[in-house]
């Protein structure tokens, strides 16, 4: 599914924002750690969440590759 640069961004954003709030709402501090992984998250489910299964798996070993990370088998 296209859809413009603009949307993808904006979609990020407000993914990381709700998952900050979360915390906050609770009175947990977000250090830099916990920033980054619900960054990755949001990264990861504003771009690849608009991809069909098989392009989410191509897009799923890309990112991981990518960040040298261990690719965990889909199944």
């Amino acid at each position: 599914m296209t859809s413009p640069e603009v949307v993808k961004v904006t979609m990020m954003i407000n993914l990381l924002t709700a998952c900050i709030k979360e915390y906050t709402i609770t009175g947990q501090k977000v250090d830099f750690e916990l920033f980054e992984k619900l960054w990755c998250f949001s990264f990861a489910w504003a771009l690849g969440g608009l991809y069909e299964k098989d392009d989410r798996q191509k897009f799923h070993k890309e990112v991981l590759e990518r960040v040298g990370a261990a690719i965990p088998q889909i199944k």
